[in-house]
């Protein structure tokens, strides 16, 4: 192992000790007008997604599995690394259930001190969503000053639980794992990190996102998320900007 390597492990690993600390000494990110309602459907009939990159998120590795997870989603434990670079932010957090009927879309303000934070969900689902595993949800973060902005903007991982210290990197993507290939590739590097997708559960509804694309510690820096999907003749590549940075 070398010297180098030795170093980004550390570096990671402060990284995501930082985002172990419980969600009790957490401060709450609060919407951008927490005086609205909090917006969030959960239908019965839900309709299928349109979107591709559903979510992106920091789990520890025992539940990266999507076969395997066990533990369950609590929407009080959604949060993010609030690093400098995020300080003062907006940012849109979108929150889905695989079987596509729950979903959540509200303007957060991110504050301006450095830590682990937990975004404050008003939901009236609580009793429905902790019916759902870890694997069953996804959580997108995207740096916007308006969540209907026509800009994608930065996505940056949620931290979906807060006890772990040993963590992947995992993209829920809109897709049959047999049809895709995900890298990310850090701005100016010459090679590529390779992702592995795995499609959830045969028995699970999968309107909203049907595989978890996984990545091995990434260095904390911006990168190119490209997600290529095969289709029958032909494959194309969408690009999403994810920003990984700490400093």
């Amino acid at each position: 192992m070398t010297t180098s390597t030795v170093a980004l492990r550390a570096k990671l690993a402060s990284v995501l000790f930082a985002c172990s600390v419980p969600a009790l000494r957490a401060q709450v990110i609060h919407r951008v007008n927490p005086q609205s309602q909090y917006v969030e459907t959960f239908v019965q009939d839900p309709s299928v997604s349109g979107n591709l990159l559903v979510g992106l998120a920091w789990m520890p590795a025992k539940e990266s599995s999507l076969p395997k997870a066990e533990a369950k989603f609590n929407a009080k434990e959604v949060g993010v690394f609030l690093s400098p670079a995020l300080q003062n932010r907006k940012a849109c957090v979108e929150v889905s259930s695989q079987d596509g009927r729950y979903f959540a879309q509200n303007l957060y303000q991110l504050p301006d001190s450095q830590g682990p934070e937990v975004f404050a969900a008003d939901t009236n689902y609580r009793t429905q969503l902790h019916r759902y595993s870890l694997s069953e949800m996804a959580v997108s973060i995207r740096l916007v000053d308006d969540c209907n902005s026509a800009e994608r903007g930065f996505l940056v991982p949620a931290r979906m639980i807060n006890k772990e210290t040993d963590g992947l990197l995992v993209a829920y993507v809109n897709a049959d794992a047999q049809r895709l290939k995900v890298s990310l590739r850090r701005k100016g590097a010459a090679g590529t990190i390779e992702g592995k997708c795995v499609d959830g559960p045969n028995d699970a509804v999968k309107i909203s996102f049907s595989s978890a694309c996984t990545f091995n510690t990434p260095a904390p820096e911006d990168y190119d998320l490209t997600v290529q999907v095969q289709e029958r003749f032909t494959s194309r590549d969408f690009v999403f900007k994810v920003s990984l940075r700490q400093e």
